[in-house]
């Protein structure tokens, strides 16, 4: 099963992808256009960034233009669940965070260049660490994140979720499967069906224990009660010679 990461993708190649389904076209950077530097400025719609677009020499395109969009807080990635998102795999110190950048894109689902995080040194194991986002040169996101990290490499999730070893169903069957089986579903013995274990004396948790009555005397319809005495049910008398039984 395949997990859906929502934010995978190069930032200039979202922001070129918003770009072309706003204004229903196909343009193509460094083709049709190129980008200028983001930069924080307010739009006539609350946008937070704008970022000049500059047409490619020899395109008919008129420009440079500039746009207004709104760049997302890189702490959103910390909101997406977590068989979407994972600790980061970094087991040794000291690193830098650009240093370690692929396992961190790794693990939150991102695509993020060098030139879009701001660097910083660690030099021992923490449970979390700090991405901050060099807003100057981001396309997509501005803020920072503290993310997990872990130093024992973790089983994929998505390998996890895969038919084999979804802990629900083994490689020998599927999920419907054991849960009609006999042997499998946890409540019947593999050889008889639950009903039958329910009606057998000997497993349906009923098993009769013999009762030491001492010498008090008990009445005669305690007696009769008991289940291996009372014959009621089946049409049988209690003994068939009554010298031969006990004498309560």
């Amino acid at each position: 099963m395949s997990i859906v990461k929502p934010y995978k993708g190069l930032s200039r190649n979202r922001l070129t992808a918003l770009i072309n389904e706003v204004n229903g076209k196909g343009r193509v950077e460094n083709v049709d256009f190129t980008y200028g530097l983001p930069r924080a400025e307010l739009g006539p719609n609350g946008e937070n960034t704008a970022v000049t677009l500059t047409p490619v020499p020899g395109t008919s395109y008129e420009g440079p233009q500039d746009i207004h969009y709104t760049r997302l807080p890189i702490s959103v990635v910390g909101e997406l669940p977590y068989n979407v998102i994972e600790p980061a795999f970094l087991p040794t110190v000291p690193f830098s965070i650009k240093n370690v950048l692929p396992e961190i894109n790794r693990a939150l689902g991102l695509d993020l260049t060098p030139d879009e995080v701001v660097d910083r040194q660690y030099n021992a194991h923490q449970s979390t660490y700090i991405l901050t986002i060099n807003e100057s040169r981001s396309l997509a996101w501005v803020g920072s994140i503290e993310f997990q990290a872990t130093t024992v490499r973790l089983t994929p999730l998505d390998e996890l979720l895969s038919t084999e070893r979804d802990g629900f169903v083994p490689e020998i069957g599927v999920l419907s499967e054991l849960i009609v089986s006999n042997e499998l579903d946890g409540f019947d013995p593999k050889w008889l069906r639950l009903d039958e274990a329910i009606t057998n004396p000997s497993l349906d948790g009923f098993t009769f224990k013999p009762i030491d009555y001492g010498t008090v005397d008990i009445p005669l319809t305690s007696v009769v009660l008991n289940v291996y005495l009372d014959a009621l049910d089946v049409g049988e008398s209690v003994c068939a010679d009554e010298f031969a039984c006990d004498v309560y």
